[in-house]
């Protein structure tokens, strides 16, 4: 009985094991895919901000328009996200 007991107890002890590294794998393959997400985040952030001062810069060069200054493109000192270029037309 001892041995059925022991034996028992190892099986699940395997089972647990390779539950574990499946997890683990698992968890390798979610944490390169949010690396992932976060350059590409970064890349559209740093894109729109550029844009942003584009727009702003040609638009101050054309009359009628007046300049919208333009934050930092640095996504560390940015909020969750930028709100939409506004350039208003002062007529």
């Amino acid at each position: 009985m001892e041995q059925g007991l022991l034996a028992l107890l190892k099986q699940h002890e395997e089972a647990a094991r390779r539950r574990l590294e499946e997890l683990r794998a698992g968890l390798a393959v979610l944490n390169e895919r949010i690396a992932a997400a976060e350059g590409e985040l970064s890349d559209l952030v740093v894109t729109q901000a550029t844009l942003a001062r584009v727009l702003c810069e040609r638009d101050a060069d054309e009359p009628g328009f007046e300049q919208v200054s333009v934050r930092d493109a640095d996504p560390d000192d940015l909020p969750g996200f930028l709100p939409p270029v506004v350039c208003i037309a002062t007529g």
